[in-house]
């Protein structure tokens, strides 16, 4: 397994291998130094002071010879004396060396040690016995102790000399023993404090080596990676995205270099939505890069007034194009209106299939209003555009009947999508299809309801189309009444037509009956007038 480490942890490797050097050199430096303190203390705490007591012991111990010289040389009357200065030096003095040296002996050789306890001896001895042989008066010591020892207890001159003798020995020889050991410290100090010179000459070159074999290396590292850096950047300065950076460490220059391949991504990506915004492409889902990008920033909000400034024209291109089709449909409904004769039914079906075919519905219908004795006010389907025929024949609706009776009750448009069930079905090649939306709008006129248009699509209509339709329904009404008036007038010229003809007929038969009349009339007063004439004729016969 193949382990990776960045400079960082390149370089605190080399601090802690660096830093576990100086530390063991430092405990190296320290113990070295801690045995030259060791050994100079030896010398400061034992060595010294020991050859110093024990050449003041040797002095103490020559005086004392010395006092007990002086007093056995002295006349009686200074024994008083002498005796106090001898206890004085014994007690106070040659005692304290000896105890002194007793606590510096504990650290030496056993050897010594017991030569050191055997002279200490030694030394009470014979100044004790050197003492006895200067009291000449045996009565005299008896009587100063109870205890009276026997002339044999005492030691002659001889033997006293011989103990002054190793006793001085002794001391000579533990004092040239100590100056030797002491020598030898001193000889080991010195080497030490060699040995000590040398490691710290030795440490500081390899230390010094250490330094500058890893300054060259960063160095070395640093100028790559400025090279490569800056060849990267050259290039942004021409305006070029250099390629991604393969490759990487992983260290602190990968770091830098996968911040610059983000840097690049982000430019590409920046140039990318700038082409598309250049082609009026503004879905493209770009995001700064923090609430501090301002260049990511500027361009998002050049985006979204672009986006909003093309929206807007799109949107008065869509209004401008809806008003000049519905401007449109209405002079081409208008033309019809204009042109069409007075019969109801083709100016209806022409409606319809204007509408229906200019609105792209599949189906249309166009509904009157009637009215009866019998039923009131109905709907009658007047024309329609790829109706259902089953749904034809049933040609009248009665009103508030269906969505048809209601949009005339409620005089107004209805628009549907969600359709009834089996309401209506748009025949095809491929079968019978269910419309998806409906629109039923009424042609009224100051509120009089003239007659209704309906319409079927697969698609749902659009607003405008709705307000096309509900615009040219009160050009349809007013068409559609004024073609009522015109029917009714006409048919009431019609009827006065017929009526006057008729009157005239009746006239001439009036007539033709007042001439017959009169000729009856006439007849009648030629028979009266003969039937008069007989009976005048009768009259005078009788009287005759």
């Amino acid at each position: 397994m193949k382990f990776k480490l960045s400079l960082y942890k390149r370089l605190l490797a080399v601090v802690l291998l660096l830093s576990l050097l100086i530390v063991y050199f430092s405990i190296y430096l320290s113990h070295q130094i801690k045995e030259k303190d060791i050994l100079t203390r030896v010398i400061s705490d034992n060595f010294q002071p020991s050859i110093t007591y024990l050449s003041d012991l040797n002095e103490k111990y020559q005086d004392s010879k010395d006092l007990l010289v002086y007093w056995g040389n002295a006349g009686k009357s200074r024994d008083a004396d002498f005796r106090n200065n001898m206890e004085e030096l014994f007690q106070n003095e040659l005692n304290a060396v000896i105890e002194e040296l007793s606590v510096y002996s504990v650290k030496w050789s056993p050897e010594d040690v017991g030569i050191y306890k055997t002279t200490s001896q030694l030394i009470r001895d014979s100044l004790f016995y050197s003492y006895l042989n200067l009291i000449s008066d045996y009565r005299s010591l008896q009587a100063e102790s109870d205890e009276v020892p026997e002339m044999s207890d005492f030691i002659n001159d001889q033997s006293i000399v011989f103990l002054q003798s190793e006793i001085e020995q002794n001391l000579t020889y533990l004092r040239d023993k100590r100056r030797l050991e002491m020598n030898e410290n001193f000889r080991l100090i010195e080497e030490s404090a060699i040995k000590i010179r040398k490691s710290i000459y030795g440490f500081t070159f390899l230390l010094l080596l250490g330094i500058f074999g890893i300054s060259f290396w960063i160095f070395g590292f640093i100028r790559k990676f400025i090279r490569k850096l800056n060849a990267e950047l050259k290039l942004l300065t021409q305006g070029i995205i250099p390629q991604e950076i393969k490759n990487i460490r992983d260290d602190e220059t990968g770091s830098v270099f996968t911040q610059m391949n983000k840097l690049f991504a982000y430019l590409k990506n920046l140039t990318q939505v700038s082409q598309k915004i250049n082609k009026k492409e503004f879905n493209n889902n770009f995001k700064p890069l923090s609430d501090k990008d301002e260049l990511g920033i500027a361009l998002l909000d050049l985006q979204n007034n672009l986006k909003k400034a093309s929206e807007e024209e799109e949107r008065r291109q869509k209004e401008d194009k809806e008003r000049s089709w519905t401007a449109e449909g209405i002079a081409r409904i208008n033309d019809i209106l204009r042109i069409s004769s007075d019969k109801l039914e083709e100016l209806a079906y022409s409606l319809i299939r204007e509408i229906a075919t200019y609105t792209s519905s599949q189906v249309g219908a166009l509904y009157i209003m009637n009215e009866d004795e019998n039923d009131g006010k109905f709907l009658e389907i007047i024309a329609a555009y790829a109706y259902d025929r089953q749904k034809f024949l049933d040609k009248k609706i009665l009103v508030g009947e269906g969505l048809v009776g209601r949009c005339v009750q409620e005089n107004e448009t209805l628009f549907l999508s969600d359709l009834p069930k089996d309401y209506l079905s748009i025949k095809s090649g491929l079968g019978d299809s269910q419309p998806a939306s409906i629109l039923i709008v009424p042609l009224h006129l100051n509120e009089n309801v003239y007659g209704v248009i309906e319409l079927a699509s697969f698609t749902m209509y659009e607003r405008y189309q709705i307000q096309f339709v509900e615009t040219i329904g009160e050009n349809i009404a007013t068409s559609i009444s004024k073609v009522k008036i015109n029917l009714q007038t006409a048919s009431l010229l019609e009827q006065t037509r017929q009526q006057a003809e008729e009157m005239a007929a009746q006239e001439e038969e009036m007539r033709q009956n007042m001439e017959e009349l009169r000729s009856t009339q006439e007849l009648s007063a030629v028979r009266e007038e003969k039937l008069q004439q007989e009976i005048i004729d009768l009259q005078k016969k009788n009287k005759s």
